[in-house]
């Protein structure tokens, strides 16, 4: 899942695209230790057809506040919470069972 931000612009329309390379700018912040910030989110499978998410609330939550007080772009929890459930849909054979 990746979704482009550009100053002018904004946030970008959500894609997913096939595992690969990823392509970074040598210029990226994360490369350099510069301003970051990740929250871990859980999924896998309980062995039941539907994916159980693990503490997703919180970890949108905790990353929309990280990037705030980053003064990084924020962005629409309710949006991406969407995004990765459509993420997790294509991937379901990759998640681990739990």
């Amino acid at each position: 899942l990746t979704i482009d931000w550009s100053k002018a612009k904004g946030w970008a329309k959500p894609q997913i695209i096939p595992y690969g390379p990823i392509k970074l700018d040598i210029k990226a912040t994360s490369l350099h230790y510069g301003i970051s910030c990740y929250e871990g989110m859980n999924i896998f499978k309980t062995g039941k057809p539907n994916l159980h998410k693990l503490q997703t609330n919180e970890a949108l939550d905790q990353l929309v506040g990280s990037s705030h007080h980053l003064d990084m772009p924020t962005f629409d929890a309710k949006e991406l919470l969407g995004c990765v459930k459509h993420l997790a849909n294509i991937d379901k054979d990759w998640l681990p069972n739990f």
